[in-house]
């Protein structure tokens, strides 16, 4: 359910992110840790935000 992962480029810089960034800093790290750990989650966000919205929309349809 996750959108693609797209870099957008900076609204007054252009250098990207990615050159910003040493290759040895620790945050590249990170951001690996961070993407398995959010697709693992992907099934469980998804069927949670499907919720939300079948929620939010009866919601608005019953005056809520």
């Amino acid at each position: 359910m996750r959108s693609p992962d797209v870099q957008p480029l900076g609204m007054f810089s252009y250098v990207s992110v990615e050159d910003r960034v040493p290759v040895d800093h620790p945050i590249r790290k990170l951001r690996v840790l961070v993407d398995a750990i959010l697709g693992e989650l992907d099934e469980l966000l998804a069927a949670r935000y499907a919720a939300c919205c079948r929620w939010s929309t009866a919601c608005a349809a019953n005056g809520c």
